[in-house]
């Protein structure tokens, strides 16, 4: 899912996820595991820009579980990390900056179109180098 649509976006600072060779861990998961999984996060330039793609997404659900067999979006300071002290969300690497993605079993194209909309949104509307 993420080939191709996150990472190589002027917004997006950095992307996690398990199948990429540059994540840490890969080369572990890549021997005990048959697959990746689903999970996807995105960091954002700015808190503004990541809000941004957050609210423009229409087929991904707001949730604060990202369990279950459809698409899912969580803005973990905004949501689940909201009553942590600042000093442990920086500890934990939870920023403003990040959402995270959990990849259902839509249809492929209509959820690369639709992250694809979230993305043109944020640049569109906001200048990505302040």
């Amino acid at each position: 899912m993420q080939r191709g649509l996150v990472g190589s976006e002027m917004c997006i600072r950095d992307r996690l996820y398990p199948g990429l060779p540059t994540f840490l861990g890969h080369d572990l998961l890549k021997k005990q595991a048959k697959g990746f999984g689903s999970m996807i996060t995105i960091n954002f330039e700015n808190g503004a820009q990541s809000a941004k793609f957050y609210n423009a997404l229409t087929l991904f659900g707001h949730a604060v579980s990202l369990g279950g067999v459809e698409s899912l979006v969580s803005f973990p300071t905004k949501i689940t990390h909201k009553s942590l002290p600042e000093a442990l969300k920086a500890k934990l690497g939870v920023t403003d900056t990040m959402v995270r993605l959990a990849i259902g079993i839509e249809d492929f194209e209509d959820l690369r179109d639709d992250l694809l909309k979230a993305l043109e949104a944020v640049q569109n509307r906001i200048n990505c180098f302040t």
